[in-house]
């Protein structure tokens, strides 16, 4: 748990790189099955009810911290897998904005 407290600006680079690659992801994965009109209009939709409403509405929930708590292996996994690529742009970034 202080590892998810003390490097917050690189747990947050981490969290905004992988929501970045999963959205940017799925309409070039959709493409392969569908028309690239059909893959764009499903990946928007998918990412609007399964990547914003629903987390939005279990995240601000009764039970927010057993599911935060839960999720806490996969964000540990997801710290240490995309650290050498995170690391660096959570200093430049805090080195820039302070």
């Amino acid at each position: 748990m202080t590892l998810l407290i003390h490097c917050i600006s690189v747990l947050q680079v981490t969290l905004l790189l992988f929501n970045a690659v999963a959205n940017e992801a799925m309409p070039v994965f959709l493409e392969k099955l569908v028309p690239p009109y059909l893959a764009v209009l499903l990946s928007v939709s998918l990412v609007l009810v399964f990547g914003e409403i629903i987390p939005s509405a279990l995240f601000t929930g009764k039970n927010q911290i057993l599911l935060a708590a839960k999720l806490s292996s996969f964000v540990y996994f997801l710290l240490y897998a995309l650290y050498p690529i995170t690391f660096p742009i959570s200093k430049v970034l805090d080195y820039i904005f302070g």
